[in-house]
């Protein structure tokens, strides 16, 4: 056997390990993604049940909630402002998960458990008012999923699941 045939058996050797190497990052890469959109999910998941949490641990703001969902318009400034602030931070969280919902970190039956939970608070009257009122502090085309899941449930129709 001669020198350019064991370089040529080298190269070949290389190749094939540079190759199977870019297979095993390409794999890993994957993994690490789908990881990491298992995370985000998780923590998105997290916030909404903070929410909700702060009305079960605290019998004041889940008055304010109530009166506020019914009946804006009875609260005072100070409430009505907190009020607001309320319901933006829910809807951000649900912003979180809608987007993950985009990138398909989350699948429709996650998702849909989501537009249950935007019609059922966003609906009450004190809560569309505060929704209308911050909407552009919203991503655009979130805030046109909300409203497609208000006006398809205002008609009846099946709720909204993307966007």
């Amino acid at each position: 056997m001669n020198w350019e045939a064991i370089g040529a058996v080298a190269e070949l050797a290389g190749a094939t390990a540079v190759f199977i190497s870019l297979i095993y990052l390409a794999s890993q890469i994957r993994n690490s993604k789908r990881s990491d959109q298992v995370i985000a999910a998780s923590q998105a998941a997290s916030a909404t049940s903070d929410w909700v949490g702060q009305m079960v641990r605290d019998s004041e703001l889940n008055d304010l909630y109530m009166r506020g969902a019914k009946d804006f318009s009875s609260l005072s400034f100070e409430e009505k402002n907190r009020y607001a602030w309320l319901i933006l931070q829910l809807l951000r969280s649900i912003e979180g998960i809608w987007l993950l919902y985009q990138s398909e970190a989350i699948d429709d039956e996650y998702w849909r458990s989501y537009v249950s939970v935007i019609d059922l608070i966003i609906r009450t009257p004190g809560s569309r008012r505060c929704y209308e009122r911050n909407r552009q502090v919203l991503d655009p085309r979130f805030a046109q999923v909300v409203d497609d899941i208000l006006n398809v449930g205002e008609n009846g129709g099946m709720k909204a699941t993307s966007g």
